[in-house]
């Protein structure tokens, strides 16, 4: 995963986490159909999927950001001991 990669701190991980937020803004704006011509386009299922794929990457983000705060905690009680 590139984000991983870059060594991201607390910030970088709450800077992320806004932009999932947004992202599912954007997608809650969507109309519940899009008429094109005789077309009628129904986004319920995809909205949804998205929101639901939106909220797996929150938690797998939200899970590093709970292991990088752990092991600053961590860190910093040896220091002080």
């Amino acid at each position: 995963m590139r984000f991983r990669e870059t060594e991201p701190d607390l910030e970088d991980f709450e800077d992320k986490l806004k932009d999932f937020d947004n992202k599912n803004d954007q997608i809650e704006e969507i109309q519940s159909t899009h008429q094109i011509g005789a077309l009628s386009l129904k986004t319920k299922g995809v909205k949804e999927t998205l929101s639901k794929y939106i909220l797996q990457w929150k938690m797998v983000f939200s899970k590093d950001i709970h292991k990088q705060a752990k092991n600053l905690l961590s860190n910093l009680a040896d220091d002080i001991k």
